[in-house]
């Protein structure tokens, strides 16, 4: 089991199919994650607005034992104005059913992350590397992806309204039912 620490609490790490994970809920607006190593970390409905994770780590570690790998996982927190720019993951990272506004993800690499049925408004995804990344079934408004890598992306039944691909690499990119206007 995974533990879920109460808001206060200092952080618990918990066993889960021999991985080590770490469970962080509840208020953790304004937390200064700026530059740390957030391996297995499970972010989930986590109250994150404006937060930073500015220079951070956020991947998952993989086991030589042959175990199944837990991603590090956002799914349904709240990332209004948080700053992930130049973040750094190797391992696709799970940003799932997040609500994001004037949020900057400039120059992280998020390869194969996962912003599935998001809403995302005024976000900054310049220069960031988001090969493989899937979009699919994103409402926004106002994305920005100037300059990035978005090869290979999933952008599929999104709706993307206002969203910039100036001087991004857009080669392979799936934009099937997606609203570009």
């Amino acid at each position: 089991d995974v533990v879920v620490l109460e808001e206060g609490a200092d952080p618990t790490t918990a066993t889960y199919r021999d991985i080590m994970v770490q469970k962080l809920s509840g208020d953790l607006s304004e937390a200064d994650f700026s530059g740390a190593n957030l391996l297995d970390i499970d972010f989930s409905s986590a109250n994150l607005r404006g937060a930073t994770f500015s220079g951070a780590t956020i991947a998952s570690s993989e086991q030589d034992i042959g175990v199944e790998r837990i991603d590090s996982v956002f799914t349904g927190a709240n990332l209004i104005e948080t700053d992930f720019s130049g973040i750094g993951t190797t391992i696709d990272a799970d940003f799932q059913y997040i609500q994001s506004t004037n949020s900057t993800f400039e120059d992280a690499n998020l390869v194969g992350s996962i912003f599935f049925m998001s809403r995302m408004d005024a976000i900054r995804f310049d220069r960031a590397n988001l090969e493989g990344v899937s979009f699919g079934g994103v409402d926004s408004l106002g994305l920005n992806f100037t300059a990035a890598n978005v090869r290979n992306g999933g952008f599929f039944h999104g709706n993307l309204r206002g969203a910039r691909f100036i001087d991004a690499d857009v080669a392979g990119a799936n934009y099937f039912g997606a609203n570009l206007t």
